[in-house]
């Protein structure tokens, strides 16, 4: 009975004999649906890294963020917002060359804010600035761009405290531009990834190529882009499972390397011990050295 293209990938990735003995199982296509399975599982502990992609506001704006102290806190804590609007008090603070504010419509429509694109604010007198206006928030830091962003429809209490009120600005703004974040971010991945992918595919098949083309004629070039591939299976896997345990992907990634490495030692020797007399091939290279 012949097996299935799934049961053929699995069998052939458990072990390096497995390997050598599936060699010959896949077209090209398989060898491409194959390995954009390994570049899909290899990206999963990538998502986790969205509560990070989220806090990058803060990075990009320390400034600004600095002007949320206890007093400010306490003053936000009793907005209400809901239905992307903002309600209650208006207030200022100013804080050294920065200003907190909470204003109404016409506050906003006087306040000498001024814009040239949808990620450039500037507001005249103030070098860090974050305004609660009636529709949107508006973010402004002295070594970075000014970010507005509207509010959430859902309803948000915040407590008198600056890390919620500083992760509620956070969090808000990565809400606005999720799609654009998470796209940017997984094509930026992908083309990492799948050019370290050909790198390592390229590297080794031309390696197990012109090693192996003396000793065993009869390999093909598509034989040998199917041993990598089945040999970076269990790496992968494994990359997945402590990228996504440990949070920590880039370190999954680099124990996918490794593993994908040491089989494809295993399976370039499964390769070539049975059509190689060793003890000929060693007595025959120490001569040529001694030559």
């Amino acid at each position: 009975m012949k097996e299935s293209f799934v049961i053929s990938y699995l069998r052939g990735i458990l072990t390096p004999t497995k390997m050598v003995e599936a060699k010959d199982k896949f077209s090209w296509s398989k060898l491409i649906v194959i390995l954009l399975f390994l570049l899909a599982i290899t990206l999963t502990p990538f998502s986790f890294q969205t509560k990070n992609q989220a806090q990058q506001l803060k990075n990009v704006m320390p400034h600004a963020f600095e002007l949320v102290n206890t007093k400010v806190a306490q003053k936000v804590s009793h907005l209400s917002i809901k239905n992307n609007k903002k309600t209650g008090e208006t207030f200022t603070i100013k804080r050294h060359h920065g200003i907190v504010m909470s204003v109404n419509q016409k506050q906003w429509d006087a306040l000498p804010l001024h814009s040239t694109g949808s990620t450039d604010y500037t507001l005249k007198g103030y070098k860090n600035a974050i305004i609660f206006g009636p529709k949107k928030l508006v973010v402004i830091d002295q070594i970075g761009q000014g970010v507005s962003m509207f509010y959430p429809t859902s309803k948000v209490h915040m407590t008198p405290k600056v890390s919620n009120v500083q992760q509620f600005i956070t969090q808000n703004w990565f809400n606005n531009h999720r799609l654009t974040m998470q796209m940017m971010y997984l094509m930026m991945e992908t083309t990492i990834i799948l050019a370290l992918f050909l790198l390592i595919i390229l590297g080794a098949t031309l390696i197990m190529f012109f090693a192996l083309r003396r000793k065993i004629s009869q390999v093909t070039l598509k034989e040998l882009v199917t041993l990598v591939l089945l040999s970076a299976g269990m790496p992968t896997i494994l990359c997945a499972c402590f990228g996504g345990i440990i949070k920590d992907p880039m370190f999954g990634l680099q124990i996918q390397t490794s593993i994908w490495v040491l089989y494809l030692v295993f399976v370039f020797w499964k390769m070539v011990a049975p059509q190689i007399n060793l003890g000929h091939e060693l007595r025959h290279t120490l001569l040529k050295g001694e030559g």
